[in-house]
């Protein structure tokens, strides 16, 4: 919240200036180095983020959703012959997995910058630190935070379930990854928009666009070129085409049910290493833009 953000001078020296005419010199402080901004905004933006996105109730939430998709799918992969039988049903669940992990991560930062505007602002201006330090901190603070919920989520999920466990270290690393890419998306709408209530309603519109052409409602590539070709566009696409390939079709049965199931729907079939590219390349160009909308935003101008 705006209230927990704390000013951090970094300022630590000085330059001087000489006034055309031959007034008198004047000093400006100068930034501290770089590597000591980042390592102080980090400390600011860890203590932020922590308090949002490990409050009580996330965790109260993540838990409770892996318990019911665990009891309602109950032991549907415990075996060769059930994930055979019921390879639908692991199908559905594995796309909770992707659900899970896009919805959650990209709505917990829609405020993360409109709560901070006024601060950045004046702090900006002041010349406490820069754009370039700020943005940077905050990539570092996500990411032991962003650890803890995923596998929170898997220790409940899998035994219900009976997914392999061997499965579970791949799968959880593309969740960690998955979940990175949807946080990019909610970065970079926040930035562009600095609206909270104006990003969440973009961001709804954004994900179900996503979800609806990533592959499990319709046969994307039964519809017409025209149409067709924006499943490329989803990185739900990749990302479950991603987890069907670590998770499922490694432990189909000796007639092949998971692989002719998932042959009915329109994931990704590239290979992981071009749907981890996908992703990357996803993640990575939205933080970008999220870097660049606020290094050139007017809404960030202290008048």
């Amino acid at each position: 919240t705006r209230d927990s953000v704390i000013y951090v001078n970094t300022q630590t020296t000085t330059t001087t200036t000489q006034k055309s005419g031959g007034g008198p010199k004047t000093a400006v402080p100068a930034l501290a180095p770089f590597g000591t901004q980042v390592g102080a905004l980090t400390k600011r933006a860890f203590a932020n983020a922590k308090g949002t996105v490990l409050k009580p109730i996330r965790w109260i939430m993540v838990i409770s959703l892996a318990g019911m998709w665990g009891w309602l799918w109950w032991s549907i992969a415990r075996t060769k012959r059930k994930r055979g039988h019921h390879a639908a049903d692991v199908v559905s669940v594995v796309y909770f997995f992707v659900a899970q992990w896009a919805w959650g991560p990209s709505f917990q930062t829609v405020g993360a910058f409109p709560a901070e505007r006024d601060v950045l602002a004046k702090e900006l201006a002041g010349e406490v630190y820069s754009i370039e330090a700020y943005f940077l901190s905050k990539q570092f603070a996500e990411i032991p935070i962003s650890t803890l919920l995923p596998a929170a989520f898997y220790l409940v999920l899998f035994p219900l379930v009976g997914m392999p466990w061997e499965s579970l270290p791949a799968t959880y690393a593309i969740t960690l990854l998955h979940s990175w890419v949807s946080t990019s998306l909610g970065i970079a709408l926040s930035a562009l928009i600095f609206d909270a209530e104006q990003t969440a309603t973009v961001l709804i519109v954004t994900n179900i666009f996503q979800s609806c052409c990533g592959g499990f409602f319709i046969d994307m590539a039964g519809q017409p070129a025209a149409i067709a070709w924006v499943k490329y566009t989803s990185y739900w696409y990749y990302a479950t085409g991603l987890y069907l390939k670590v998770c499922a079709l490694p432990y189909d049965n000796g007639d092949k049910d998971l692989h002719n199931e998932i042959n009915a729907y329109s994931f990704s079939r590239y290979p992981i290493a071009f749907d981890v590219a996908v992703l990357f390349v996803y993640g990575f160009g939205l933080r970008l833009i999220a870097y660049l909308a606020l290094k050139y935003s007017p809404k960030i101008r202290f008048a």
